[in-house]
């Protein structure tokens, strides 16, 4: 089972375009994997109505959502101030392995 080879208890990952269809489906994915999941997208509105829905199915995680833009350099380093403030460090996000 995929449950057992991945242990992301007490990380948070980070989804940008969260708002989007493939955005929910990798939102939803690393819910089941007991990760935290930070969901970002220049949808705002979409983004609360995106994280309404995943509670429901997964009320003991957190999940938080950032109006961000990641084209705009200014933005990105807003959400990065603003995660600071949540006390979210580096340390805590999941990062993905490159393959050699």
């Amino acid at each position: 089972m995929i449950h057992s080879k991945f242990n992301l208890q007490g990380k948070y990952s980070l989804i940008t375009g969260a708002s989007g269809l493939l955005g929910e489906q990798h939102a939803i994915a690393l819910l089941m994997l007991n990760s935290n999941v930070i969901l970002t997208d220049i949808a705002f509105k979409k983004l609360i109505f995106l994280k309404k829905k995943l509670i429901k199915s997964f009320p003991e995680k957190k999940i938080l959502i950032f109006k961000m833009d990641v084209t705009k350099e200014k933005s990105i380093k807003k959400t990065a101030k603003d995660l600071k403030k949540k006390k979210i460090k580096k340390k805590n996000m999941k990062k993905k392995k490159k393959k050699k």
